[in-house]
């Protein structure tokens, strides 16, 4: 795994499990889950995006099965990540008028219905 580069929107699980954004600034960001105990860190769940986010990102699980709803303000999009590296779904809104780049969704958050 390479190291961490911008990362944040930390989170913890109800398992106790740390899940960081990273936007790794040069390459395609990705959030990380890790067990973190006395110190020790283990990576438990890497899932990459296939989105170039230097800036505002965010990732929340949305299943025990370890999917992840992803969003980039920059890329103007939403992804979910599946725990086999697939995406099943994904959506890039689409905003009229002038607003910058950057002002697209940074969090996107689950909710149940």
């Amino acid at each position: 795994m390479d190291a961490f580069m911008q990362q944040h929107h930390v989170s913890v699980n109800p398992l106790g499990q740390v899940s960081v954004f990273d936007n790794k600034g040069d390459g395609l960001a990705r959030v990380i889950r890790m067990e973190v105990d006395a110190g020790e860190v283990e990576i438990v769940q890497e899932l990459t995006t296939s989105l170039s986010c230097p800036i505002q990102g965010s990732g929340f699980r949305l299943s025990p099965g370890g999917n992840v709803l992803a969003a980039c303000a920059e890329q103007r999009t939403v992804v979910e990540l599946a725990s086999d590296g697939s995406t099943p779904w994904q959506a890039t809104l689409s905003c009229t008028g002038s607003s910058p780049a950057g002002s697209g969704p940074y969090r996107a958050i689950p909710i149940e219905l």
